[in-house]
């Protein structure tokens, strides 16, 4: 059975499920080249299916889902027709929409939310009257006597099943009409990540920036016999407060928590406030009142500044190369504070579950406050190796997580009975084949001809070059896994300034390491040794790797394995050119844009970035009329070893 998985919410996307397996993966912002792209029109559901190779006639089902208070926008004749539930009252969602644009009118002059900066990822008007349509989940399954927090000595666990965070929908698309399902923003998360396990039971715990109550800032979910179980919501609103902490400190109304993640080793947590960890009287419903969507963040805010005596930010962290004290302290403070109300909530998840007698496998975090590495690392430091977070536990997994749902609900297996390798699941997008014109009206850059690639570009990163890599299957989520990466040496340390400065970043913020799997103990600990996908910090073992050990000692680790394909190559060359299989790693994309999906988006970035090489799905690219520039080299083996380029069998596409 073909289903199709749409995601109207922000990080759009389709995805495409075959006979319960995750397929493939369409992530609209790296097509339109908006971040965390909103909204889908009928133009982006066929382009995801011709880029997947299915008709929409092979589509059997669909599931559709959006972001906790985003109605669903349909555009171009796309329709979403509800079952029997109660709809929201339809003239009120039409008084949000600015019809010129087919936007939320709303948030128009909205400081805290770029909804101006989502605008552009809609591309234009509507070519026909815009619709707005929303329902409501039936589903309350809280107890007026029963706390989140106290469910653990509760003899009685409120579950409910699945199918009742699901609404009965049809879409009409091209004309055709094709049944399916709504399913709530979280039970989303919580099958992608449960899927992604591959065999076992799942203790879930989702949680995201989305406002607290009825799982919409997340929830707690048994993942058993291939179907998660909704058992109560925990009312986490941290994503919230820390989104506004780091807009606070202007780092930007996208992707500010990012930022503050990095920003919080350079300083101490001296505004800890324990008042705001776990069961926290900050939740109170008040707080809210008057407020809508991103506005409820700034009195969080704002009572934190003044029960802590914190004083204004008041420094431009753009254009620092050591962050002041005050903003970074803030940070860290942050950071603890969201790092223990974390490990609260998994901590009575773990107490629901002992009550309830539900034995697990893993204890799987999805939602995207788990792409939070120091607070996954410390439940792991509690919990050890059972701790489970796959790479989309942001946005670009709901819709994965919504088809998978109706794939469960209908009878598919999900899970397939083994542990899916790290290269199954991180790698979802398709192979591009070269063209022999490859560089056809490309002033300036010309082929590299060389017998072996890998040994070359190795001995090249030694030097001190800095390379993009182009190949294979495009990566999920927000992190680059080696398939669309900047590639540098780590054991230089100039290179944490010069890959800052290549990619616009600010100076301060830290750049990842990827380590072959077979030298991850010689380097790193304190994570997984099975961190695929950057979402664990590790202790650096000594100084030797000084660009990716961060202010605090600790590197955002990908561990890599031969399945990985040709940054695992590269990664042994390197460790034959020096004696250390570890290298820089970070997303090949500039300034405020997405990672980079084409093969023709790969050579525009190469062109407008400084990169002194390009290997792009087995051609080597390089610059006329320049040498890649002398850097330190790094003292170890020159014993080279010829590594042979494999190419690889799967479904391709020609560049364009």
């Amino acid at each position: 059975m073909k289903i199709l998985g749409l995601n109207f919410g922000h990080d759009a996307g389709v995805s495409l499920i075959v006979d319960g397996v995750f397929a493939c993966h369409w992530e609209k912002e790296r097509h339109c080249r908006v971040k965390h792209a909103i909204g889908l029109r009928a133009r982006d559901v066929a382009a995801a299916l011709d880029y997947f190779g299915v008709s929409l006639e092979e589509i059997q089902s669909v599931a559709v889902t959006t972001t906790q208070g985003l109605p669903f926008m349909l555009y171009d004749g796309m329709s979403v027709e509800f079952g029997t539930t109660e709809i929201i009252d339809q003239e009120r969602l039409d008084a949000l929409i600015d019809r010129s644009t087919g936007f939320y009118a709303r948030f128009e002059n909205s400081d805290l939310h770029p909804f101006g900066h989502y605008l552009k990822s809609l591309g234009g008007p509507p070519d026909e009257e815009i619709r707005i349509r929303e329902a409501k989940f039936p589903v309350n399954i809280t107890r007026a006597d029963a706390d989140y927090f106290d469910l653990p000595a509760d003899a009685t666990i409120p579950s409910t099943p699945p199918a009742a965070h699901t609404i009965a929908v049809t879409l009409t698309l091209q004309g055709r009409r094709i049944p399916g399902r709504f399913v709530s923003h979280h039970l989303c998360h919580a099958y992608y990540a449960y899927s992604q396990l591959g065999r076992g039971n799942g203790l879930i715990v989702t949680f995201d920036g989305g406002p607290a109550g009825r799982f919409r800032g997340g929830g707690l979910y048994f993942g058993t016999g291939g179907r998660v179980v909704p058992i109560y919501f925990h009312n986490f609103f941290f994503g919230f407060f820390y989104e506004g902490v780091g807009q606070e400190l202007q780092l930007g109304p996208v992707g500010a928590a990012g930022k503050l993640m990095g920003l919080a080793a350079w300083g101490n947590p001296v505004y800890y406030d324990a008042g705001l960890v776990g069961r926290s009287p900050y939740t109170r419903a008040d707080l809210f009142e008057g407020e809508d969507g991103p506005m409820a963040r700034r009195p969080l805010v704002n009572l934190w500044r003044s029960r802590m005596a914190i004083p204004r930010p008041r420094s431009n962290l753009r254009d620092c190369e050591t962050p002041p004290q005050i903003e970074a302290d803030i940070a860290a403070s942050a950071q603890a504070m969201f790092t223990d109300t974390i490990l609260a909530v998994v901590d009575a998840a773990i107490g629901i579950a002992k009550s309830a007698r539900f034995s697990y496998d893993h204890i799987a975090l999805s939602g995207g406050c788990a792409l939070n590495c120091p607070a996954n690392s410390a439940v792991f430091a509690k919990y050890g190796p059972r701790v489970f977070v796959p790479p989309a536990v942001n946005d670009e997994g709901i819709s994965a997580g919504a088809g998978l749902c109706c794939a469960s609900l209908t009878g598919d297996s999900i899970l397939g009975g083994r542990e899916r390798g790290p290269a199954e699941v991180a790698y979802k997008g398709i192979v591009y084949e070269a063209k022999p014109d490859l560089l056809a009206g490309r002033a300036g850059l010309l082929r590299i001809e060389v017998p072996n690639a890998v040994s070359f570009l190795a001995a090249q990163i030694a030097r001190g070059a800095v390379i993009a890599l182009f190949e294979g299957k495009a990566e999920i989520g927000p992190r680059a896994l080696g398939h669309r990466s900047l590639i540098a040496s780590p054991l230089i340390a100039a290179n944490w300034k010069r890959v800052n400065a290549i990619k616009n970043r600010e100076a301060w913020r830290p750049l990842a390491p990827v380590v072959l799997d077979t030298e991850f103990h010689q380097h790193f600990e304190g994570c997984p040794p099975d961190s695929y996908y950057m979402l664990f910090n590790a202790k650096v073992r000594g100084t030797h790797l000084p660009a990716v050990t961060h202010r605090d000692g600790t590197a955002r680790v990908q561990v890599a394995v031969p399945e990985c394909g040709f940054i695992y190559r590269l990664l042994e060359a390197f460790r034959e050119e020096t004696g250390v299989g570890v290298l820089l790693n970070t997303s090949f994309n500039g300034r405020g844009e997405p990672i980079v999906e084409t093969p023709t988006q790969a050579l525009d970035a190469f062109t407008a970035m400084p990169i002194d090489l390009l290997y792009l799905q087995g051609i080597l690219v390089g610059r006329l009329a320049t040498s890649v520039p002398d850097g330190t080299e790094a003292e170890g083996k020159k014993d080279k070893t010829n590594h042979g380029d494999t190419r690889g069998t799967e479904k391709t596409k020609e560049l364009s």
